[in-house]
């Protein structure tokens, strides 16, 4: 319920937007340039991550495959897809978040975050230069990674990581918090994430160009 409340709030504000700035698709390079590498590129990584993994899934229900690799064990195999699930999230929030180019830069000097170069590429929306900002980032970041966090810790490694396309399947449906509030709290604690990075760094933009 929540997700579609909020689909519904950020739809209806681009739109009357849109009609207030009088924007046609014409214009829209003044607001995203669609033409920028970077922003092919983590685009890709975020529609490639989950596509792949559940492609992945996908084959090992239908063939073992995983399983077989890890001695036909079906727990060492739904593991082994954790680890590609996770370390592949893990590249595709570097390409995403901006968290990344600050912390990993001096280890990946050659190997920058896509998405900051994204952003950096993209232009800006004076709107967004407000201290206001950066608060609504960061709450909507912390709630985000409680809904994540603590989905996570509710459905265990094999819970969280498709282990019922090993066969591990849970005793019980899970309906404590934060399924109780919410249908899917991981993706949609993910994307308040993304969002309040999103916000963050475009305010730590603005900062810096004066």
């Amino acid at each position: 319920m929540l997700n579609h409340v909020w689909i519904c709030f950020v739809s209806t504000k681009f739109h009357d937007f849109f009609l207030e700035k009088k924007i046609t698709f014409s214009q829209m390079d003044s607001i995203v340039n669609l033409n920028d590498s970077h922003l092919h590129v983590a685009a890709l990584a975020i529609v490639l991550a989950p596509t792949i993994w559940n492609i992945l899934a996908r084959i090992e229900y239908y063939t073992h495959l995983l399983t077989k690799i890890a001695l036909n064990n079906p727990y060492y195999g739904c593991y082994l897809l954790t680890a590609w699930i996770f370390y592949f999230s893990l590249y595709r929030d570097y390409l995403f978040a901006f968290a990344f180019h600050f912390f990993l830069s001096f280890f990946f000097q050659n190997f920058l975050c896509r998405f900051t170069q994204a952003i950096e590429h993209q232009p800006k929306l004076a709107v967004l230069d407000n201290s206001i900002v950066l608060v609504v980032g960061y709450i909507l970041m912390a709630a985000g990674s409680v809904f994540v966090v603590t989905s996570m810790y509710q459905l265990g490694v094999t819970g969280t990581y498709l282990g019922d396309y090993f066969g591990i399947l849970m005793d019980n449906m899970v309906t404590s918090f934060p399924f109780n509030v919410m249908n899917n709290p991981m993706y949609d604690g993910s994307s308040l994430v993304f969002l309040g990075q999103s916000l963050t760094f475009v305010f730590m933009i603005f900062r810096s160009y004066r």
